[in-house]
């Protein structure tokens, strides 16, 4: 059975030959086009995630987050929300693998060993998020009215997510 690296050797060696015989076409315009564009693209989610991180350090830093324009979630919440699916996933999938009387004995030890490993390791990250959640919704003050009101004042909406806010005063909600 040939290894990894034959196998690209030889997809390397065909696409060399096939492109000295001319059999593959490049449209150099459209290659360009489309590399500009995806390069255009990559830039503007670089510059986006830059303001995410140092909108995440200045609200950390409890300053006056005037970086970006927040929505209805800022990014903070949005690190939570894919933390705690990330992590519930990996719990259920491991969970799963190293529940005794039913599936377990389907697995090799190694495989057990991983998965006790990695469902420990997610829900110690649950619990820590977990931790911060309840110190940030405790610090940033309104928040706790907030959920046991369901809602929150003008003031509050304009200087923690003007985006939303400008998005709900336009709709006249």
């Amino acid at each position: 059975m040939a290894g990894f690296w034959d196998l690209v050797a030889l997809a390397k060696g065909a696409l060399e030959g096939q492109a000295q015989a001319g059999q593959v076409n490049y449209q150099r315009g459209q290659d360009a086009q489309q590399q500009e564009m995806m390069r255009k693209q990559f830039e503007l989610e670089q510059q986006k995630f830059k303001s995410n991180q140092d909108y995440l350090k200045e609200m950390l830093a409890n300053r006056p987050v005037k970086l970006s324009e927040t929505g209805k979630y800022n990014i903070a919440q949005k690190y939570y929300f894919w933390t705690l699916t990330v992590t519930i996933a990996v719990m259920v999938v491991t969970g799963l693998v190293v529940w005794q009387p039913y599936f377990a004995p389907l697995f090799p030890l190694w495989l057990l060993r991983l998965a006790v490993l990695l469902h420990s390791l997610a829900a110690f990250v649950a619990v820590v998020a977990l931790i911060v959640h309840v110190y940030a919704a405790y610090w940033v003050r309104g928040s706790i009215p907030a959920m046991t009101r369901g809602t929150v004042t003008r003031n509050w909406a304009k200087h923690h997510h003007p985006g939303w806010y400008r998005e709900v005063s336009k709709g006249g909600k």
